[in-house]
């Protein structure tokens, strides 16, 4: 089956966006993120979803296919995970996307810039016809990532799903944008993240222990699932 790997990336942020990495910094992260999917997955698609501040004139990457998103959608008046929903439904609602998949069903995965695929990434983990991700309990995650969300939902067990990378079949990708639509429209209701609530109540997930992803947060702690 095909492979196609969104990698959703803000090299250049905006004022008001908090992260220990310089633009710079960013950049390359990114790129080891690239070379890292040209290595574990030689023949996939690579679709850079850039949302840099005036990325065209500022950001590209070499070898992959660039597609901008308006940075206004990564407004400080969002929260980042509002920003990553806009920034994954733009593209999926592009023409661009739909060209790609409008010939077979493929494997498309999300992988978020500055991340990378480890030692540990196997696609054959991965089910081509169902949504795989990593569920995961943040009280006792080994990575010790406890998300800042409201007190509603910082009961013990505290279940979400790692966002950093997953996959879903094209044939589902009108079921998916409904999962982005209700991170897009719960999170000013209720708070939280897109990791609680993009797969919650999700039935036939395929989840998988170990994804194979790693990288440092924008806070600078490693973590790896």
């Amino acid at each position: 089956m095909e492979v196609l790997f969104l990698v959703t990336s803000v090299v250049k942020p905006k004022d008001g966006y908090t992260s220990v990495f310089s633009t710079e910094e960013r950049r390359h992260q990114t790129i080891h993120t690239i070379n890292t999917i040209k290595n574990k997955v030689p023949n996939a698609v690579i679709v850079v979803l850039e949302a840099s501040h005036r990325p065209k004139t500022l950001v590209k990457f070499d070898g992959v296919i660039m597609f901008y998103i308006d940075h206004d959608l990564i407004d400080s008046a969002y929260s980042k995970s509002i920003s990553e929903a806009k920034i994954l439904k733009t593209f999926l609602n592009s023409d661009y996307y739909q060209e790609l998949t409008n010939k077979s069903n493929i494997m498309v995965f999300k992988i978020s810039g500055r991340y990378f695929l480890d030692d540990n990434f196997d696609l054959r983990n991965f089910n081509p016809l169902k949504i795989n991700c990593r569920i995961v309990d943040t009280k006792n995650d080994p990575n010790n990532t406890h998300y800042d969300c409201m007190n509603k939902f910082t009961i013990n067990p505290d279940i979400c799903a790692v966002t950093t990378l997953f996959s879903f079949p094209s044939d589902m990708t009108d079921f998916f944008l409904t999962r982005l639509q209700y991170v897009i429209d719960i999170i000013p209701q209720v708070g939280s993240d897109i990791e609680h609530h993009i797969f919650k109540n999700v039935s036939d997930l395929h989840n998988i222990d170990l994804l194979g992803i790693s990288g440092t947060q924008t806070a600078g702690r490693f973590v790896a699932y």
